[in-house]
C-alpha cells in the first residue's frame, strides 16, 4: 500500500472528497486504504470486485449517509409542545430567540447541529436531552417549529 501508485493516489482523494462532502466519518483511515489497495491491484479476480461489489458498496454507503444527513420531516405544532414540555422557554425565550440564554438560529444551523446541542451543549447550564427523553423526531418537531418563527 504505497502513496506512489497514481491510481493509489486518485482513489485516496475522490474518497476523501466523498467524505467530507456527506458530513463526516463514513470510513476509518484503515477502510478507506483497505478499499484504495484493493481498487488499485491489477490481480483479474479484482475485476469482479472492481465492476460489481465495489460500486454496491458505494451505493450503500451513500444511501446510508443521505439518510443519517438529512432532517426529518418536523410538525411545527407538535415542535412548540415539545419545546414548552421541556421549559426551553425559560432561557431561550418563547420563539428561540427572546430569552437570556443564545439564540436557537435554525436558518443558520442545521438539524444535525441542533440536535447535537440537545444532546450535550457543551455548557454547564444547559441539561441534557438523551435520546429517552427527547426523541429524534421530538427534536425535528421543535427544529420545524422554530424555524416557522423567523
Amino acid at each position: 500500500m504505497n502513496g506512489t501508485n497514481p491510481l493509489y493516489n486518485k482513489a485516496l482523494q475522490s474518497l476523501l472528497s466523498f467524505d467530507k462532502l456527506l458530513c463526516g466519518r463514513i470510513f476509518s483511515l484503515q477502510a478507506r486504504k483497505l478499499t484504495i489497495y484493493a481498487i488499485s491491484q491489477e490481480e483479474p479476480y479484482m475485476d469482479h470486485v472492481r465492476n460489481f461489489y465495489l460500486p454496491l458498496l458505494a451505493l450503500t454507503v451513500l444511501v446510508l449517509a443521505l439518510a443519517a444527513c438529512t432532517t426529518p420531516q418536523g410538525n411545527a405544532e407538535d415542535g412548540k409542545r415539545w419545546y414548552m414540555m421541556n421549559n426551553c422557554y425559560g432561557c431561550h425565550g418563547l420563539h428561540g430567540n427572546d430569552g437570556k440564554a443564545p439564540v436557537i438560529d435554525t436558518n443558520h444551523m442545521s438539524f444535525r447541529r441542533f440536535l447535537s446541542i440537545i444532546r450535550d451543549s457543551g455548557s454547564p447550564i444547559m441539561q441534557k436531552f438523551p435520546e429517552e427523553k427527547v426523541s429524534r423526531q421530538d427534536a425535528a418537531d421543535m427544529y420545524a417549529w422554530l424555524s416557522t418563527n423567523k
